[in-house]
C-alpha cells in the first residue's frame, strides 16, 4: 500500500478566509442538486492516501472533493457532493484517531451546534491494531444534510481481519460538511459497501 503525501498548494485551494479559532470559510464547490444523488458516489480518480501519527487509521483523500484546506493535520472544506459528505466523514475519522490534531482542532470539523462531550475515537487503543477503510455506502443525500456508512477492517498481527461499519451524519454549513454526530455509531457490517476503494501496492 501507498500513501501519498499531499502535493504542494492543496493545502489552501478551498478556502477564502478563517477564523480566530481556526474554523475555515470555504469556497463552495457545488454540484447542481439535480445532477447528484446517493447513487452517484463514485470513488474520484485523484485520490491519495494519508496515515495517522502513529499509522492506525488509513484514510482517503482528494484534490477534487477534499479536504481542499488542510494547513496541519485536519483537513476542511469539501465538495458539495456526496462523495464529498463521504471524505469529510472519513477524514474527521482520522483526525480523531490522530494525535497531532488537538481537541479544538476537532471542534471546526462540528456542527456549531453540536457537543464535543461524547467525540467518536476509532477502535484503535492498541499500538498493534490497525483500521484500514475499504468502501462506503451513502444512505442517505440531501443538499444539506447525508449519511454515511463507512466500512473498514481492524486489523491486528496473528489475528484475522474483522470487518466494522460505522455510521456518520454530516451536515452542510458555513460551505463545508460538518460531523453532525461526534459519536459515530458502530453496526454490524452485513451487507457489503455500496463503493470499494481502491489501494495501491507498494
Amino acid at each position: 500500500m501507498t500513501v501519498t503525501p499531499l502535493p504542494a498548494g492543496w493545502r489552501t485551494s478551498g478556502v477564502s478566509s478563517v477564523d480566530s479559532s481556526g474554523r475555515a470559510k470555504c469556497v463552495d464547490i457545488t454540484v447542481p442538486a439535480d445532477k447528484v444523488s446517493s447513487d452517484q458516489a463514485p470513488v474520484p480518480s485523484d485520490m491519495a492516501w494519508d496515515t495517522t501519527a502513529n499509522s492506525a487509521l488509513t484514510f482517503p483523500l482528494s484534490r477534487s472533493q477534499g479536504p481542499m484546506y488542510r494547513p496541519k493535520f485536519a483537513g476542511q472544506c469539501y465538495a458539495h457532493t456526496p462523495i464529498g459528505a463521504v471524505f469529510a466523514a472519513m477524514n474527521y475519522m482520522g483526525s480523531l484517531a490522530d494525535g497531532r490534531v488537538s481537541r479544538s482542532e476537532v471542534a471546526n470539523l462540528l456542527v456549531k451546534s453540536e457537543s464535543h462531550a461524547n467525540l467518536f475515537v476509532p477502535p484503535t487503543g492498541t499500538s498493534d491494531l490497525r483500521l484500514r477503510f475499504i468502501g462506503y455506502t451513502v444512505e442517505s443525500y440531501l443538499t444539506d444534510e447525508a449519511k454515511v456508512l463507512i466500512y473498514a477492517y481492524a486489523q491486528e498481527p496473528g489475528a484475522r481481519d474483522n470487518l466494522l461499519a460505522f455510521e456518520l451524519s454530516v451536515v452542510w454549513e458555513d460551505g463545508d460538511w460538518k460531523a453532525k454526530t461526534p459519536a459515530a455509531q458502530r453496526r454490524s457490517a452485513k451487507d457489503k459497501p455500496q463503493y470499494y476503494l481502491k489501494w495501491k501496492s507498494s
